[in-house]
């Protein structure tokens, strides 16, 4: 996200080259050690590791030119929002079998919980988001 969308249009190509050739290259060194003890999760461990890693390097190159107090505000909201739908996937989850059932649901359900539970706390884009699909 944040190579793509801030650091390149500002002329920094060889920065996101270098981000992305280091994200690489410890992607690689955390695989070629995480596999070899835990398989599969190793490797997806390492995946996900480098992805913090690139996006912690972007955010910290990029902290100047966005102002990411904007998305921290009402974070608790979303955190709680979050909690509220992981309750009914995990409900979901050991309740039903059938799996394309429970897929939908949890899809319905899950992001019904998510929206509603930010409704509810009044969350200012949310409530933007239903005042714009008012005027449609």
């Amino acid at each position: 996200f944040f190579g793509n969308l801030i650091v390149l249009p500002y002329g920094k190509e060889k920065v996101t080259m270098l981000v992305n050739l280091f994200a690489a290259v410890l992607n690689f060194i955390l695989n070629y050690i995480l596999i070899l003890y835990y398989s599969a999760r190793g490797a997806a461990f390492a995946s996900v590791l480098s992805q913090v890693v690139v996006c912690s390097i972007y955010y910290f190159l990029t902290r100047k030119i966005v102002n990411y107090k904007c998305f921290f505000t009402n974070i608790g909201q979303y955190i709680f929002s979050c909690f509220i739908m992981l309750i009914v996937l995990f409900i979901l989850k050991y309740s039903i079998n059938a799996l394309l059932i429970r897929f939908i649901l949890s899809f319905v359900l899950g992001g019904g919980c998510y929206l509603m539970s930010l409704f509810f706390m009044k969350n200012i884009y949310m409530l933007n988001l239903i005042e714009k699909i008012k005027v449609l």
